[in-house]
């Protein structure tokens, strides 16, 4: 009858500790998308005031500061993020976001001139700076999910995650990012 249990507490003990270990990694992985999110603002600002002080009439910059406005305000809003399909969506709309920002930005790096005549020198090299910053937070980000995710698909983390509703996260495309 001990046996018995000190088996079924040491059984208790080893899924409370698997589960808190679940529990911190998918904690991780949350704080790592919370920072990409913070990085994702400072990103927003910065190419919102790039456009800005290139507008002078230009109906195409209108259009890429509107489009980056409307992508801007979809990932400002709240979102799921312990729903796979919401970071997924939130992650579609940041790499929009890339994708609109992506022609100005090969303009500026190519016109030197109009970036000196315009003042941007110092915002232009804090918005590259900022590139690296948010590449390590991609970086950083997917390591925590694998971690987290091979803890709930590997048994017995599985049987406990499924208990205690701790599930996947999706991983950030950062190849998509990182080729442009």
């Amino acid at each position: 009858m001990k046996g018995l249990v000190l088996v079924i507490g040491l059984v208790f003990v080893i899924s409370y500790l698997w589960a808190m270990s679940l529990f911190k990694k998918r904690d991780a992985a949350q704080e790592a998308l919370h920072i990409m999110d913070g990085f994702l603002a400072k990103q927003i600002t910065l190419v919102t005031q790039l456009l800005a002080s290139q507008l002078k009439d230009d109906t195409e910059q209108g259009a890429r500061v509107t489009a980056i406005d409307k992508i801007s305000i979809q990932l400002a809003g709240d979102y799921d993020t312990l729903n796979h399909s919401a970071i997924e969506q939130h992650f579609y709309g940041m790499l929009m976001l890339n994708q609109t920002m992506l022609p100005f930005l090969t303009e500026l790096e190519t016109n030197n001139q109009l970036v000196q005549e315009a003042g941007l020198l110092e915002t232009v090299q804090s918005y590259q700076d900022l590139g690296h910053s948010i590449k390590d937070a991609y970086q950083f980000y997917n390591v925590s999910v694998s971690e987290l995710n091979t803890a709930v698909h590997v048994f017995p983390g599985s049987l406990i995650a499924s208990l205690m509703r701790v599930e996947s996260m999706p991983l950030y495309p950062i190849k998509r990012v990182l080729t442009k």
